[in-house]
C-alpha cells in the first residue's frame, strides 16, 4: 500500500485533489440524477432505483418530479 501511496503523491498535491473533488462533485450528482431518471423511464421503481443509487426515496422522487415537471 505504501508503494501505491508514493505513486499518488508524485502526481498531485492534496490541495489539487481537493479542488478536483469540488469541481467534479457537481458532475457526479448530475450523473446520478440522470441515471435515476433513465432507470425509472425503463420501468424500474423509484424506491428500488433510489436504493441502487444510494439515495433516499424522497430524493429519487424529487429528481423524477423535477424532470417531469409534475407531481407523482
Amino acid at each position: 500500500m505504501e508503494k501505491f501511496n508514493n505513486r499518488i503523491e508524485k502526481h498531485l498535491e492534496l490541495s489539487e485533489i481537493a479542488d478536483m473533488l469540488k469541481e467534479y462533485k457537481e458532475y457526479y450528482n448530475v450523473y446520478r440524477c440522470i441515471l435515476v431518471i433513465h432507470m425509472v423511464k425503463n420501468g424500474e421503481s423509484i424506491a428500488k432505483t433510489s436504493k441502487n443509487i444510494n439515495i433516499s426515496r424522497k430524493t429519487g422522487e424529487r429528481w423524477v418530479k423535477e424532470y417531469l415537471g409534475t407531481n407523482i
